[in-house]
C-alpha cells in the first residue's frame, strides 16, 4: 500500500522524523512467563545474535552503497529494517513489555511491539562520518540500558509479586526501547533521524488525525498497518512525571555502574601517610559547597516562586540586590560552618591532618570563596529551569549526583574513565574537588592528576568563567513569578 509523494504528509524534503515505536498498553502480566522470561528468552538471543552478524555484513556494502546513491539499496534497507523490528521485539519481551512470545520470523505484522521505518534519502556526509556522529547517543543508551540492567531484578520482583508492570515503569521502559530502536536505526542508515526523545514527547507535538493515518513514503518497506489500528494513538509517547524520573534514574544508576566498574577493577594506593579518610575529605567539602550554593538556592528560589514568595518580596521596598545579597550570604555562613564541623569530625574522628602552611590555607579561601560564588550565582540562574517548585527536586537532584559521579567526589578522581574526566572538566565542582586537594593532600598526590600538576591556574579560569557566565544568565533569565502568571 503506498502513497505518491503528492498526497503524503511526510515529504522526502521535509526534515526527518525519528521511527516511532508502538507498544501495545498492556499491563497486565502472567507470573509464570515473568518468572522464567529470561530462559524463555534465551532462543532469542541466539536468532537475533546470528542475524546481527549477517547485518554487519550487510551493512558494510549498504554504507559504501549509501555513499554513492544517497540512500540504501531497497533490499539491504528491507532486510537491516526486518532485523531491527526483530530486535525490538526480543528487547520488548525481554523488559517485560509484553507477555507475547516474538515470533521466529523477520515480519510479523500483528505483533503488540511495532517499529514503523521508511528508509529514504541520507545525507552522504552524515553517512561518511556515522560512526562518529552516532557515539553521544550511544553512550546515553548504553548509561541508560545499564542502569535498567542494575535494577533489573528488582524490576523483574516487582512484576513477578504484582502480576503487572507499574504504569511509570511500562512508560519509562518504552521509552528506553524505543530510544535503542531509533538509535539503531540511525546507525543501520535506516533513517537519517537522528535519534531523540529518552524522556519522551512534549504533549504539543501529537500529529493530527488526518496525518497520524497517513502512510509514509518508502511504505514498501515498511510493515502493513490494517491490523495495529489501535496502536495508532500512541504514535507519541507522553511520560508523566513518574516515568521521567524512572528514566532520570535509569541514567544515574548506569552512571554509578560505569564509575563502579571502573574504580572497582583497579587498585588505588594511599600511602604516603594519606588514608582513605584524607583522601576523600576534600571531594566532601567540595561537594558541600556545592550542594549548599547550587542545589540549596535552585531548589529554595524554585519552591519560593511557586509559592508567590518572591511575588510578594517584590512588591516591598526590599531591592532585588538586597534579596539575592542575603540569599548569598546565608550560603556563605551555611558553607562555613558546615566546613568547619566536617574539619573537627575528620580531624577527631577520622585522624585526617589539618594542613599548616599558609599558602594552603591562602589557596583553600580563593578557592573557597569563588566556588561559593559561583555555585550561587549558577543556583540562580538554574531556579528558572523547574516547571515547579514540587517538580525542582526532580530536576536538580539528578544533575547533581551525576556532577559528584563524575567529579572524584565519592571516587578516586584517576580511577574514573578517561572520557568521564574529560566530561568532569567542563564544570566547576570538578575543579573545586580538585582545589580542595591540593590543600589537603601531600604534593606527592599531584602526580596522579591530570597533566601531573593540581592545575590552580586552570581551576581558578575555569570557576571564574562559570561565575559570569551564571551572572550574565541570572540576570537574562531570572523570574520573580511563576510561568503561569505571565
Amino acid at each position: 500500500m503506498t502513497q505518491s509523494a503528492a498526497t503524503t504528509p511526510f515529504p522526502i524534503e521535509s526534515a526527518p522524523e525519528p521511527p516511532p515505536v508502538l507498544v501495545e498498553r498492556v499491563l497486565q502480566r502472567g507470573r509464570l512467563s515473568v518468572a522464567f522470561r529470561l530462559l524463555l528468552a534465551l532462543p532469542q538471543f541466539i536468532v537475533f545474535y546470528v542475524l546481527n552478524l549477517a547485518t554487519a555484513v550487510v551493512l558494510v556494502v549498504g554504507w559504501f552503497a549509501a555513499l554513492i546513491l544517497g540512500r540504501l539499496p531497497e533490499p539491504i534497507a528491507r532486510f537491516v529494517s526486518h532485523v531491527l523490528r526483530y530486535g525490538a521485539r526480543v528487547t520488548a519481551y525481554t523488559f517485560l513489555l509484553t507477555d507475547r512470545y516474538p515470533p521466529f520470523r523477520l515480519s510479523a505484522e500483528d505483533y503488540p511491539v511495532r517499529v514503523e521505518l521508511w528508509p529514504g534519502r541520507l545525507n552522504r556526509l552524515a553517512v561518511l562520518f556515522r560512526l562518529f556522529l552516532i557515539i553521544p547517543a550511544q553512550v546515553v543508551l548504553s548509561l541508560a540500558l545499564a542502569g535498567w540492567a542494575v535494577a533489573s531484578f528488582f524490576i523483574w520482583l516487582l512484576v513477578l509479586v504484582l502480576g503487572r508492570a507499574p504504569s511509570a515503569l511500562f512508560d519509562a521502559t518504552t521509552a528506553l526501547l524505543r530510544y535503542n530502536a531509533r538509535n539503531y536505526a540511525y546507525y543501520w542508515m535506516v533513517t537519517a533521524a537522528y535519534p531523540w526523545g529518552l524522556l519522551g514527547d512534549r504533549p504539543g507535538l501529537a500529529p493530527p488525525p488526518e496525518e497520524a493515518d497517513a502512510v509514509p513514503p518508502q511504505a514498501a518497506v515498511a510493515e502493513p498497518t490494517e491490523e495495529l489500528e489501535p496502536l495508532r494513538a500512541a504514535r507519541r509517547l507522553v511520560l508523566s512525571a513518574g516515568a521521567k524520573r524512572l528514566v532520570i534514574l535509569f541514567l544515574v544508576l548506569g552512571v554509578a555502574a560505569e564509575v563502579g566498574s571502573a574504580v572497582f577493577s583497579g587498585t588505588t594506593d594511599f600511602s604516603h601517610g594519606v588514608n582513605a579518610a584524607t583522601y576523600f575529605t576534600p571531594g566532601m567539602i567540595a561537594s558541600g559547597i556545592f550542594l549548599t550554593s547550587f542545589q540549596s538556592l535552585s531548589l529554595t528560589i524554585a519552591i519560593e516562586r511557586d509559592q508567590d514568595v518572591l511575588k510578594r518580596l517584590r512588591g516591598t521596598p526590599m531591592s532585588s540586590q538586597s534579596y539575592f545579597m542575603g540569599k548569598i550570604g546565608l550560603v556563605l555562613v551555611t558553607s562555613i560552618l558546615q566546613f568547619a564541623l566536617l574539619l573537627v569530625l575528620a580531624g577527631v574522628l577520622l585522624g585526617v591532618d589539618i594542613p599548616s602552611e599558609p599558602q594552603k590555607w591562602v589557596n583553600f579561601l580563593w578557592i573557597f570563596l569563588l566556588g561559593t560564588a559561583s555555585g550561587s550565582v549558577l543556583g540562580i540562574a538554574f531556579s528558572t529551569v523547574p516547571k515547579s517548585g514540587r517538580a525542582a527536586s526532580a530536576v536538580i537532584t539528578p544533575i547533581v549526583l551525576l556532577l559528584q559521579f563524575i567529579s572524584g567526589v565519592y571516587f578516586v578522581y584517576s580511577s574514573l574513565p578517561s572520557w568521564m574526566q574529560t566530561l568532569a572538566e567542563f564544570f566547576p565542582l570538578k575543579w573545586l574537588a580538585q582545589g580542595m586537594r591540593s590543600v589537603f593532600l601531600p604534593d606527592s598526590y599531584k602526580a596522579a592528576e591530570p597533566g601531573g600538576s593540581w592545575q590552580l591556574g586552570t581551576g581558578a579560569i575555569v570557576l571564574s568563567l562559570w561565575l559570569v557566565a551564571g551572572l550574565i544568565i541570572a540576570q537574562r533569565v531570572f523570574r520573580w513569578t511563576r510561568r503561569d502568571a505571565g
